[in-house]
């Protein structure tokens, strides 16, 4: 019987990632370097193998044991087809597939590939499930001493898993851009960024150095609010688009003062407590203003 499956050979793509400045994985990815993925993906495939060709591999123990007794041989192919009993062609082992692989490709009773199991010519392994219809539903593979999991569809929207320069990621896409980022940064600070419909993060929650808790606001790429805690002090920056207009905050003493700032963030003026149980604002120059007593 011959083997015709005239389909280009899919590719496993990354999706694009982009993040705010705390953190730089890929891209800087969005959407790292302790490379035990290998193990990860290895495992996907041998549970993926030993589920789907369970009946091969006791053939071949078995095989083992008749060749143990006689003559051994070896059957030396570039491609193997498997049929079931009605003669249809269920599964291709083959040396070098039409996209170059070395893999095994299973089919259904219709004809339509399910899964690959395959090594390409550079050496990078890759495996495919595939939905009833032939879309690619999941692709795994590692890429260099990069480990990817690839769920759901590019047109409906995926989910990509995996460990990246050393360090794990998930990236949630709705099928044109990422939306949803959760990452390590290069100190191994957790950090988790939101996208708007256009791709550009629009909202951030990390935890930076000395343990500091940061929740950001952005618009048009820059930086509008950024709600953090420093020491014991809480502190809130809002800002326009030309940078930090004005902070507001709770210091460790618990006295609260609002600072505003002009277009070069420069010191304007502040609100606060100015001393013996007074609230008023101080100027630029120093020039204090009550405005009322506690």
């Amino acid at each position: 019987m011959s083997y015709q499956r005239g389909r280009a050979r899919e590719r496993l793509r990354t999706p694009g990632i982009c993040v705010g400045e705390a953190a730089q994985p890929p891209g800087e990815a969005w959407l790292g370097e302790e490379r035990s993925r290998k193990a990860t993906v290895f495992g996907l495939g041998a549970m993926l193998a030993a589920s789907l060709v369970g009946g091969a591999a006791t053939h071949l123990l078995m095989s083992d044991a008749v060749e143990a007794q006689g003559a051994g041989a070896v059957v030396t192919a570039t491609q193997v087809n498997l049929v079931d009993g009605a003669g249809r062609l269920r599964g291709v082992l083959a040396g070098s597939d039409p996209g170059g692989l070395a893999s095994i490709t299973l089919y259904d009773q219709a004809g339509q590939v399910r899964s690959t199991f395959g090594v390409e010519p550079d050496g990078t392994p890759i495996i495919q499930l595939h939905g009833p219809g032939g879309q690619t539903r999941l692709r795994a593979t590692v890429q260099g001493d990069d480990a990817l999991i690839v769920a759901g569809s590019e047109a409906e929207g995926q989910g990509l898993f995996g460990a990246v320069r050393g360090r794990p990621i998930l990236t949630l896409g709705d099928g044109s851009r990422v939306r949803l980022q959760m990452h390590l940064t290069g100190d191994g600070l957790p950090r988790v960024a939101l996208a708007n419909g256009a791709g550009q993060e629009a909202a951030s929650l990390a935890v930076g150095g000395d343990d500091m808790p940061q929740l950001a606001l952005t618009a048009a790429g820059r930086r509008r609010a950024v709600l953090t805690t420093v020491g014991n002090a809480t502190v809130l920056n809002l800002g326009g688009p030309a940078g930090t207009r004005l902070v507001a905050g709770v210091a460790e003493d618990g006295a609260p003062s609002i600072i505003f700032l002009d277009g070069q963030g420069a010191f304007m003026a502040s609100l606060g407590d100015v001393g013996n149980g007074r609230l008023g604002f101080v100027n630029a120059a120093g020039e204090v203003s009550d405005i009322t007593s506690r």
